[in-house]
């Protein structure tokens, strides 16, 4: 059974320790609740916060009040894990979207339990809770193979500055007005499998195929066979700012970004963050080596039960998709450009001019302080380094990229070296030359 949360609902998008900290969101409610799952939509919570563990100590009173828990659990090695809640009177515990525990309805006191298999990672865990009258009580505690059961450690529960609204929104405005947008999704298709089962690296390949769909979905030419891969881009927009929920399930290998920043790293996952009224980026990642096709990509928001995107939300820029202005930067086939013009391709010109700027052109080789390393020195160098003196290793300049301004000056500073060293050899030679004549003369004089 899969959760359809409703409109408050936080997902967290987990960033790393540096933008996160241990802990549990929690929102209070107060209201005359029917069970746990009732009630949620577009009610706003009392008080939120965070807390360190599932506790009701937040309450404003003891009876007619529910909680929503929510938290990222971080799981060291793919196992089985079995949740429990003991409470008084209902909860429920989703795990990833799904319901892995069911103790709903009034009771007293309670124990239910779920088992479900998670891969190392984190993972998004729910709490549902709710009381009416007479005693209070939730407990929750977890177990596994390799771990006896008891409460979840606390530094295994995360929460990320986004969960409660505190970091930036990470919003991105589409490049063209509305007016010169239309509904639909772009899509490119990349034929084989390179080596793997999981997505490739885009960048080193050109599509076999490309085109506009209506959604996020598999369809046409583009499924045919197997061994390919899919990116998916379009604007989604976003009505009600709040707390969203995306939810991915492909086939082999799926990722999802939004605002060129990646939520999801896996073919089944969700993740939550908080959004903005506008267009946001979203761009999926789908590869297929074998089999049958899948792909669904949810959402969930305020006001929003947990469906498919519509169509009529998401939007490309039709004739101007490949040239994209951000932060006063110009991008080709790429949307977010990190200098003045950023192209994701091949240029093709008659001439390239370039100035220096300052920087020097190498004839100071040729001036007579210039110090010139000895052909043995730069002989023992390559032997230890691997490469020129002065010259990034392949390894660097895999990392790193070229500079063509300075690259082209260091290969000039070479070959002027080389110019030099030639130079020096012929010098060398021609004394040698000089030389062996002499011998010559001198051996037909001795006979």
């Amino acid at each position: 059974m899969k959760v359809l949360f409703t409109s408050a609902l936080l997902l967290f998008c987990f960033l790393g320790s540096s933008q996160s900290h241990n802990g549990i969101y929690y929102e209070y409610f107060e209201h005359t609740p029917v069970n746990v799952a009732a009630d949620f939509v577009n009610r706003p919570p009392v008080k939120k916060g965070i807390i360190s563990t599932f506790s009701l100590s937040e309450r404003n009173r003891d009876d007619m009040f529910q909680f929503r828990f929510r938290t990222h659990f971080w799981v060291d090695s793919t196992e089985q894990f079995t949740f429990y809640t003991n409470s008084d009177d209902g909860s429920m515990l989703y795990v990833d979207g799904n319901l892995v525990v069911d103790n709903d309805g009034g009771h007293g006191p309670q124990e239910r339990s779920g088992s479900v298999v998670l891969s190392k990672g984190t993972h998004v865990i729910e709490v549902l809770y709710f009381d009416g009258v007479h005693g209070e009580l939730l407990e929750v505690f977890y177990a596994s193979a390799n771990i006896p059961k008891g409460t979840i450690p606390a530094n295994k529960l995360f929460v990320s500055e986004i969960s409660t609204g505190v970091a930036s929104e990470n919003k991105v405005n589409p490049p063209y007005a509305l007016n010169d947008m239309v509904q639909g999704v772009e899509y490119k298709k990349y034929q084989g499998c390179y080596g793997g089962s999981s997505i490739p690296d885009f960048s080193d390949l050109y599509p076999s195929n490309s085109g506009v769909r209506n959604n996020f979905v598999l369809a046409g030419s583009e499924i045919d066979g197997d061994c390919f891969s899919l990116q998916y881009e379009a604007y989604v927009r976003i009505d009600n700012a709040g707390y969203y929920t995306f939810s991915l399930n492909s086939r082999d290998d799926g990722k999802l970004y939004l605002n060129n920043i990646k939520i999801i790293d896996s073919r089944i996952g969700s993740s939550i963050v908080y959004l903005t009224t506008g267009f946001h980026l979203l761009q999926l990642d789908y590869f297929q080596k074998g089999g049958s096709n899948n792909l669904e990509l949810e959402y969930e928001g305020p006001g929003i039960m947990r469906a498919p995107i519509p169509d009529a939300v998401l939007y490309y820029t039709p004739g101007n998709n490949l040239l994209h202005a951000y932060e006063g930067k110009i991008g080709i086939n790429t949307q977010f450009p990190d200098h003045d013009l950023t192209v994701k391709g091949v240029i093709h010109a008659e001439e390239v001019k370039v100035d220096l700027q300052g920087a020097l052109a190498p004839d100071y080789v040729f001036e007579s302080g210039y110090n010139l390393r000895s052909i043995e020195d730069v002989r023992q160098y390559i032997e230890i380094q691997g490469h020129l003196p002065n010259i990034p290793s392949a390894e660097e300049m895999k990392r790193e990229g070229i500079n063509l301004k300075e690259m082209n000056l260091k290969l000039l500073e070479k070959i002027e070296e080389l110019t030099l060293y030639t130079i020096q050899q012929q010098v060398e030679i021609e004394t040698l030359k000089k030389n062996f004549k002499a011998m010559q003369k001198k051996s037909k004089i001795s006979h």
